[in-house]
């Protein structure tokens, strides 16, 4: 073997135009000893200020009261090698983010002399990381969200039926399903175009959303029609939730319901049936109304003043630009 690469000559050399990489020795004491090209230009301290300093120069001051740098080496010591990411400080004070890789030395008696201190600036790759995982973030919640109301989707609504189910079932607890249709929607739409309708939609979803429990669960499940999970409720309480959701119709539409209690065996398409025959009869009989899976009709009160169509949805529009702006 060449003699000439196996040279301290050859690897201090090799140390020193390794830029990618700060290498940095210690003794064993913790203390800088030596290090290369790459730690002075990624950390920009001058080699003159820098050897007889320990690492913990390098620290954040969070870093320094939980006791990073003391335990790095500790750890370094005891199991021969130290990695880790986190952020470190340049000269400047500002912070990048740091792979770490900390290594003992020994000599051939088994005996510390040193750590072999090695950091690369990772700050580029956490940053594409981070951006990759909220597009990641931004993705589902678009995936499971309607983009018109902004409420649960579909998609949504099968994944939570799932698990309430499950939920019910392992506890031995009630809950409802109901299908919640507004009434004569698309001649609403047909007259006044779906700008109005859409503003209507968001109008309507948040008023139902602020009238539900954290805990219920609201999506829309298609066009005009929405879903209600109802966890630990049985038929009364979901019949006196979907009265109450009822009361807070924007004028001048009406909304017809349809609900089922689960049976406890009967899987979530089985239930999710049930409550859209519910509706379906609740819209057969005359609409504005609820009506319960093999229960009888309840019909809504529908005395209340109705207000000209064209009013109430210039009335939507002018407060849907409100809360834009």
């Amino acid at each position: 073997m060449d003699r000439f690469l196996c040279s301290d000559a050859v690897l201090r050399r090799f140390l020193s135009g390794l830029t990618d990489y700060a290498v940095i020795i210690l003794d064993s004491e913790g203390e800088i000893a030596a290090w290369n090209e790459g730690a002075r230009a990624l950390t920009q301290h001058a080699a003159a200020d820098i050897i007889g300093q320990t690492v913990a120069l390098f620290h954040p001051p969070e870093d320094l009261a939980a006791g990073v740098p003391e335990t790095m080496l500790a750890e370094a010591t005891a199991n021969g090698r130290h990695e880790a990411e986190g952020w470190r400080l340049r000269a400047d004070g500002t912070r990048f983010w740091a792979h770490v890789v900390v290594s003992a030395i020994r000599d051939e008696a088994g005996m510390l002399r040193g750590f072999g201190h090695v950091m690369q600036d990772f700050s580029a790759r956490r940053s594409a990381q981070k951006h990759a995982e909220s597009m990641l973030r931004m993705l589902e919640h678009a995936a499971r969200t309607d983009y018109v109301t902004g409420l649960d989707n579909r998609r949504a609504l099968d994944k939570a039926l799932l698990a309430t189910a499950s939920a019910a079932r392992r506890h031995g607890r009630p809950f409802c399903l109901a299908m919640f249709a507004i009434d004569q929607f698309q001649s609403f739409n047909e007259h006044f175009g779906h700008a109005a309708g859409d503003a209507y939609l968001r109008r309507a979803g948040r008023h139902w959303r602020d009238a539900l429990r954290p805990e219920d669960f609201l999506a829309r499940y298609a066009g005009a029609e929405f879903s209600i999970l109802l966890p630990d409720t049985a038929q009364n309480g979901a019949m006196l939730c979907l009265e109450r959701l009822s009361g807070k119709m924007l004028e001048p539409l009406t909304c017809s319901a349809g609900f089922a209690q689960w049976d406890g065996r009967e899987t979530g398409a089985a239930l999710l049936d049930r409550a859209a025959e519910a509706l379906g009869r609740a819209k057969a009989e005359g609409r504005n109304r609820i009506i319960f899976s093999a229960g009888a009709p309840r019909q809504l009160d529908d005395d209340r003043p109705r207000t000209p169509w064209l009013r109430v949805v210039k009335r939507y529009d002018d407060a849907e630009d409100k809360e834009a702006s």
